[in-house]
């Protein structure tokens, strides 16, 4: 019995011993990890530290003025009304600034682009190749430009924006002001050829017969629009025996053909508008546009007549007929 309780104690020794080295390690670290949660929560905590980065951006450049020059004139601060020229073009002159906020160097002084707008979108004339002339400060550029309008500019409103990169390839906002607008006005002018017309030699039991060198091509060389072509036809008198004619209404007009080698029903001008004589007979389908005629496309800008001779009439002579002992025809627009 005494040694059963010698080893009792023991036993109960080991364990309070080990208990002893143990609950310390435990206990130290259950409290450390409770004295992290408390300097958190308490703020205890009073510096750490953190990344940081910090991206400057890029600033767009900025149109600041536009100014037109006017001959000798100083700057307007306006563009003027302006005028085509009869199959050309008009130059219009002018001055803007351009600043960006990160330096002048930062401005692409090669970037500089006008562009010239009709209303309606329907022409843009434009410069890409606008010249730098001075740096005005640190910031800030002088830069000139001249934009070409051909005749074929539709009249109206017309709006003039700038546009400038800088060295990023970043794009300044369009210049708005009312100085950028300004008026075109509306000009009325027609070429057309050729001018003399001829069909070559017809048989007296001829028909249908078309002119040998047409179509007569009008070429509208202003910026009107021309709704209505009008043929004033005159009698076609002979030339040797000068009481004998071809009146106006044997000739008919159209817009289209069957081509040079077309016979009868098979020729469109020869079902087209029939002339009459010393009167202005409108050509069914007949416009002219403003365009750039120099498609040469027979449409933009342009507009085409046929012409035939659909019958003779009875009793005349083999002889020549022309209007030259008589007035010429007119082909008038509007």
């Amino acid at each position: 019995m005494i040694n059963m309780k010698k080893e009792g104690k023991i036993i109960l020794f080991f364990i309070i011993f080990i208990s002893i080295l143990i609950i310390p390690f435990i206990y130290g670290g259950f409290f450390n990890f409770l004295g992290e949660i408390g300097n958190e929560i308490t703020g205890l905590i009073t510096s750490n530290t953190t990344g940081m980065t910090v991206r400057i951006g890029n600033t767009q450049p900025v149109v600041d003025a536009i100014t037109e020059i006017n001959g000798t004139d100083e700057y307007d601060h306006y563009i003027d009304p302006q005028t085509i020229t009869e199959d050309g073009v008009i130059s219009i002159q002018f001055n803007f600034t351009a600043s960006d906020p990160d330096g002048v160097g930062n401005l692409d002084d090669t970037s500089g682009t006008a562009y010239i707008n009709d209303s309606t979108n329907f022409y843009e004339f434009t410069n890409s190749s606008c010249v730098w002339i001075a740096d005005l400060n640190t910031t800030t550029a002088e830069y000139n430009c001249t934009v070409d309008i051909w005749y074929y500019g539709l009249a109206g409103d017309w709006t003039l924006n700038i546009s400038i990169n800088d060295s990023s390839g970043d794009s300044s906002n369009n210049y708005a002001d009312n100085i950028t607008n300004f008026t075109l006005g509306s000009s009325t002018c027609m070429m057309m050829a050729p001018i003399n017309l001829t069909y070559g030699t017809i048989g007296l039991t001829d028909s249908n017969k078309t002119a040998t060198n047409d179509p007569v091509v009008l070429n509208n060389t202003c910026n009107s629009n021309f709704s209505t072509i009008e043929v004033t036809a005159i009698d076609f008198m002979g030339e040797t025996i000068d009481d004998e004619k071809i009146t106006a209404n044997f000739t008919m007009v159209d817009i289209a053909t069957g081509g040079s080698q077309c016979t009868d029903e098979n020729c469109n001008e020869c079902n087209g508008t029939i002339m009459s004589n010393n009167t202005a007979i409108q050509v069914v389908g007949a416009y002219l546009d403003p365009g750039n005629k120099s498609l040469e496309d027979n449409s933009t800008g342009q507009e085409t007549l046929y012409f035939c001779m659909y019958d003779l009439p009875d009793g005349i002579s083999q002889q020549q007929f022309s209007t030259v002992n008589a007035s010429e025809w007119t082909i008038a627009v509007s």
